[in-house]
């Protein structure tokens, strides 16, 4: 017998409870035949053919024939049938479902002492997918903090030194006070209002305009008085 290429993939389970078993001192072609059947049983579901008719077989579920079972395992025919009815009434390990052509052998308890490799492999990913999202999740926090970080110190606001104030407005060439503008702001600890200054040049540029605002209203009403004096 020529198991399937796919059923070679993987491994199966041999509990422990094989050893207090009478036949495993007593029968070495028992546990022969019994390891056998287990490498043999499908994983995953398939479908096979029983008496010529296809068939879903569940995992734990195989279809085979005694002749299969001898050349596979060495035992002969007769002997493959004794076991096979020896597991199936009084071990209760196996039931068995016959016809003229093979049987379909099912094993007991399949689920209770067998985990398909894919759903081990699939508890792994699992498992590794979990780790690896907890690791992706810690480093994006990490990353977003170190971001913020970055963004407020590029944003914070750092008072300026009396000296680039005043050669700031010398550059404007204005008449804004340097040392009074410098005063009256560190005085409100930076703050413009409610909120806090963010930009000193703007600052300045505002005290600037307000002064030649004011200059203008000064000058506005003596340009009327001159012309006055120049009509009597």
């Amino acid at each position: 017998m020529k198991i399937k290429l796919e059923k070679m993939i993987g491994w199966v389970k041999v509990h422990r409870k094989l050893s207090e078993k009478v036949f495993y001192r007593k029968d070495s072609e028992k546990v022969h035949l019994w390891i056998h059947l287990l490498i043999c049983a499908n994983r995953d579901e398939r479908e096979e053919l029983l008496g010529g008719k296809p068939i879903k077989c569940n995992p734990g579920q195989f279809t085979t024939g005694r002749k299969q079972l001898s050349e596979a395992t060495g035992i002969n025919e007769s002997k493959i049938e004794r076991i096979l009815t020896y597991f199936e009434k009084i071990e209760q390990q196996i039931e068995q479902q016959k016809t003229s052509t093979n049987r379909l052998i099912s094993i007991l308890n399949w689920s209770e002492y067998q985990q398909t490799e894919q759903q081990s492999e699939q508890q792994v990913n699992n498992e590794r997918t979990t780790s690896e999202q907890r690791a992706n999740t810690l480093k994006e926090v990490k990353e977003v903090k170190k971001l913020n970080n970055i963004v407020e110190k590029s944003t914070r606001f750092i008072p300026p030194h009396i000296e680039e104030v005043k050669n700031y407005c010398i550059e404007r060439k204005n008449d804004v006070d340097p040392q009074k503008w410098f005063d009256f702001y560190t005085a409100k600890n930076w703050m413009i209002g409610k909120t806090k200054m963010k930009d000193w040049k703007a600052a300045v540029r505002t005290w600037e305009n307000n002064n030649k605002n004011a200059h203008t209203q000064f000058k506005q009403p003596q340009r009327e008085i001159d012309k006055l004096y120049k009509s009597i």
